[in-house]
C-alpha cells in the first residue's frame, strides 16, 4: 500500500469509528490530540485497527504524541511499523 492509501483508510476509520460519520475538515495534517478528535481510548482502539487493517503491530514505545498527532504522522508509523513487522525484526510487542 501506499502513504496516500493507508492515509485513506485511517481517515475513514477515524471519520466513521470516532467522530461518528463527520469527515468535514479531517485533513492528513488535522491535529487529532490538540483539537480533542483523539484521546488515550481512542488510540489504544487505532492501534487495535492499524493491527486488523494493515497486519502491523505498532510497538508500545511507537504510542507516542507526536506519532498520534495527525493522519501524516499516523501514516508514517503504519509505515515504518509494517516494515518491521515484515522483516521480522522485534517489533515490541
Amino acid at each position: 500500500m501506499t502513504s496516500e492509501e493507508i492515509i485513506q483508510d485511517l481517515r475513514i476509520y477515524v471519520s466513521e469509528q470516532i467522530r461518528d460519520g463527520e469527515d468535514v475538515g479531517l485533513e492528513a495534517s488535522t491535529p487529532l490530540i490538540e483539537w480533542g478528535i483523539l484521546n488515550s481510548m481512542e488510540i489504544a482502539q487505532l492501534v487495535a485497527f492499524i493491527h486488523d487493517r494493515f497486519s502491523v503491530d505498532v510497538p508500545v514505545d511507537a504510542v507516542t504524541l507526536d506519532n498520534f498527532k495527525d493522519l501524516d504522522s499516523l501514516g508514517v508509523l503504519s509505515a515504518k511499523a509494517g516494515t518491521r513487522t515484515r522483516t521480522g525484526f522485534p517489533t515490541g510487542s
